[in-house]
């Protein structure tokens, strides 16, 4: 039904991995960018943080827990809770998804927005992949019946980030 209503265009399909661990990093414009991600996953459903206030309204806290996998992170500090969550995903073969920008930044070039260090941290500590996402959509804003373009890159291997392995605090 999306798919008609935002005539979703997906290219790079062929680069999700099938049957492997990795973290999904994606810009983030809108409500929209996690249901995205899960259309271009199919089976593969990733696990999100999202912010702790969010969990307070009853009936988002249940659209979160039970449709987008998502537990609370605390937002301005280390949450270590939510890192260790994140590590348990990944060693139990889950996917993480993950908006580097930490927040939506609509009407925003993805280029003109800073990214916080959380992905790197989870990404670092988990000696985990990356794939690239890129949703796009005219003026960075979603409106009904207008095409959203998703861009898969090639997965990134842990190895190919320069991180040191042998140090899992780098």
């Amino acid at each position: 039904m999306l798919h008609l209503m935002f005539r979703i265009r997906i290219e790079g399909l062929e680069n999700i991995p099938k049957d492997q661990t990795f973290v999904v990093c994606a810009n983030h414009i809108s409500e929209l960018d996690p249901i995205c991600i899960n259309i271009i996953l199919g089976k593969t459903e990733p696990y999100y943080m999202a912010k702790a206030e969010l969990f307070k309204v009853p009936i988002l806290r249940g659209l979160l827990k039970n449709v987008f996998h998502a537990f609370p992170v605390k937002r301005g500090g280390s949450d270590l809770a939510a890192i260790r969550k994140t590590g348990e995903i990944l060693s139990e073969g889950g996917c993480i998804g993950i908006f580097p920008q930490g927040t939506r930044c609509r009407g925003v070039e993805i280029e003109d927005t800073e990214f916080k260090t959380g992905a790197s941290l989870i990404v670092s500590k988990n000696q985990a992949d990356v794939l690239p996402v890129r949703v796009v959509m005219k003026k960075n804003r979603w409106c009904l019946f207008r095409r959203i373009d998703i861009y898969v890159g090639e997965m990134i291997k842990f190895e190919e980030l320069g991180y040191d392995k042998t140090d899992r605090d780098s």
